[in-house]
């Protein structure tokens, strides 16, 4: 038996209650056997007899108290759904009062469908996380309501960690309520979700929010991958497959993101070409926010030639991507302005002066582009992944690396990070670190395929090395790996090895596959993934 929020098998049976229950070791979930939750009839029959309806003062009180508290969290929001809203919503109707029009979904007593993905501004679910068969599954249902800085608030009480507290507890005694949360047990449904937990208030009340969109402007290309059978032969005719593939970084980032459940806009230039107009549909399919994509007349779209070796890795490339040097700030203003429109349409909390979470910038775009945008958002925290050594060195030549130096971070593989500090060798790792710290005040990575990746700041350095996998296709590992460990501390993760691992992990994932991005990515996996790897720790 595995639990059905983290999935690990350390579980244990405490004994004594009248019903039978099973509680992880691992997150301290707790779930009531089956065979002793009753019948669903019986248990339709004891959910009709709370008394839950208006003429209820404590009732009404209570969710009077809840919504005061939403309201103090969120500020005015106007489009709620009430999931789980029960055979009476009085919450609708107290919200009603507030200006909210409010959603009801319940799949007993509701008569609507459920709400549209990202349709609303706040998400209610109050005594009803209890009654869960399916923890995993209806956390992420939840969170699909909620538009990009939507919050979500979860009334259900907090499991006692002693076991015979836990048997003796009041909310065990209902036979409607199966599914019973510890606060880590919480926050890893969060992550599965893509929802941050903000805070638990008391022993009751869990705060979440869906990150604002990530700003993601670099590159897009056509990827053009050849792979032989067997070792290639220099200069000379290799038989083997060629795959063509949406790619570029900063198009590759902002999907892994939006397939992961964090929202991205990409910032980016194409060619008015059939290449360019099927990349921007591909892109739009996947999730991303596509209004600050320009499309330039008379330029042909970015392109990407990788030749890989038998096992997958690459041996050279070869990248087309003219066109970036044409799209300088006042080409990029008109195409971040789109940009900032989409993430305040479709988010809420979002203004024109902070709409993003977080800015992405990769080194195909010209410095004073990057600088430009950069500056546009003077407080949004800023990441780098340099994409080149070429490009690593040209960042660094350009106005005495002032793009270096206030970013929150930087993602760099042992060559881009030889590079910037002008080494002809390569350098032992940790030593490299020590000579790049001076450059940065932020966090450093530093990925060594292989070897795994190293993560530098001003505690130390951490190294992880994930378990080893036979690569389908190296295109789009690194870009896999910023993508995972950004949205791991968008969602509060701040320190430690697991913004390392989540990286590692979705680069795993992307190794595996032949395209840039895995078409089936989704945060369950790579949640599921993650939690594997540290059962094994």
């Amino acid at each position: 038996m595995n639990c059905p929020v983290c999935g690990s098998e350390h579980i244990r049976t405490p004994e004594g209650g009248k019903r039978t229950f099973f509680r992880c070791r691992f997150c301290g979930f707790s779930w009531a056997d089956p065979e002793s939750r009753g019948d669903p009839e019986t248990c339709r029959r004891r959910y009709l007899l709370h008394r839950n309806d208006e003429r209820n003062e404590g009732y009404t009180g209570f969710l009077t108290d809840i919504i005061d508290r939403a309201l103090e969290c969120a500020g005015d929001f106007r489009q709620a759904v009430d999931w789980g809203s029960g055979p009476k919503p009085v919450a609708a109707k107290l919200l009603a009062r507030r200006g909210v029009e409010t959603v009801l979904w319940d799949p007993f007593f509701a008569d609507s469908h459920r709400p549209q993905k990202e349709s609303c501004d706040a998400a209610f679910c109050i005594e009803t996380a209890e009654h869960f068969a399916e923890p995993r599954r209806d956390f992420q249902a939840f969170a699909e309501t909620l538009k990009p800085g939507g919050w979500g608030f979860v009334h259900t009480r907090i499991a006692p960690r002693d076991d015979a507290d836990f048997l003796a507890w009041w909310y065990v005694q209902d036979i409607t309520h199966i599914s019973f949360y510890s606060a880590e047990s919480l926050r890893i449904l969060g992550d599965m979700a893509s929802l941050s937990l903000v805070r638990i208030e008391g022993d009751s009340f869990a705060v979440f929010r869906r990150p604002l969109p990530v700003l993601v402007a670099g590159g897009i290309n056509l990827d053009i991958e050849g792979r032989p059978y067997r070792a290639p032969i220099l200069r000379d005719s290799n038989p083997g497959r060629i795959h063509f593939s949406p790619g570029g970084c900063a198009r590759n980032m902002a999907e892994n993101l939006s397939r992961l459940g964090t929202p991205a806009e990409l910032v980016t230039a194409a060619g008015d070409d059939v290449f360019g107009e099927g990349l921007i549909e591909s892109t739009k399919a996947a999730g991303v926010g596509v209004e600050g994509v320009a499309l330039c007349q008379g330029s042909i779209t970015s392109t990407y030639l990788s030749l890989l070796d038998e096992r997958g890795d690459m041996t050279a490339a070869v990248s087309g991507m003219d066109i970036f040097d044409n799209f300088t700030p006042r080409l990029v203003e008109p195409a971040l302005e789109r940009a900032v429109d989409s993430a305040c349409k479709r988010s809420f909390g979002g203004d024109s002066q902070f709409p993003f979470s977080k800015l992405l910038l990769d080194g195909n775009l010209l410095p004073e582009t990057s600088l430009y945008i950069h500056e546009r958002f003077p407080d949004l925290p800023c990441w780098l992944d340099p994409v080149s050594v070429m490009k690593t060195r040209r960042i660094a030549e350009y106005q005495d690396g002032i793009l270096f130096k206030d970013l929150e971070g930087i993602k760099l593989n042992a060559l881009e990070a030889n590079a910037l500090i002008g080494n002809v060798c390569v350098e032992p790792v940790h030593q490299l670190l020590n000579r790049l710290k001076p450059h940065f005040k932020g966090l450093i990575y530093v990925t060594l395929g292989g070897a795994g990746a190293v993560r530098s700041d001003p505690s130390g350095t951490m190294h992880y090395r994930c378990p080893e996998t036979e690569p389908v296709s190296a295109t789009g590992a690194g870009d896999a790996f910023l993508a995972g460990l950004l949205r791991r501390r968008l969602l509060g993760t701040t320190g430690g090895e697991e913004d390392l691992i989540a990286g590692s992990a979705c680069a795993y994932l992307a190794l595996q596959c032949p395209q840039s991005v895995p078409p089936d990515l989704s945060a369950e996996m790579l949640e599921t993934l993650i939690l594997q790897w540290l059962f094994k720790k």
